[in-house]
């Protein structure tokens, strides 16, 4: 049983060093204003003479549009902490704590499966 464990914490250990080898290259190497235009959305925008949007449509009916943090209603943050991970502020984005859990409830059979708490 010993042996067992020392083998499951080596593995464990192993896995999230490469977890955050992976993290580190993908945060270094990713520029977020590039890749929020790198698949653009079927949309269209019909505008005047002028260029003034006059209406903008989706094929699927929904209108996203990239806003900046700061117009995001503190509300909607909170609520969505509140759904998805309430610890949030609590920790550096990585909820250990979570993720040991989704970790042993995916590893035991008949349990819950759940999700590691990041955002």
């Amino acid at each position: 049983m010993r042996r067992l464990l020392r083998v499951g914490a080596r593995a464990l250990g192993v896995t999230a060093a490469l977890a955050a080898v992976a993290f580190g290259l993908l945060w270094i190497t990713t520029d977020v204003e590039r890749a929020r235009f790198a698949h653009p959305a079927d949309a269209l925008t019909v505008t005047d003479r002028h260029g003034t949007p006059l209406r903008h449509h989706r094929p699927d009916g929904h209108d996203r549009r990239w806003v900046a943090l700061d117009d995001v209603s503190p509300h909607l943050i909170d609520a969505v902490l509140a759904v998805e991970d309430t610890r949030y502020r609590e920790h550096a984005g990585v909820d250990v704590r979570g993720t040991g859990r989704a970790l042993l409830s995916f590893a035991l059979p008949g349990r819950r499966v759940s999700g590691g708490s990041t955002i």
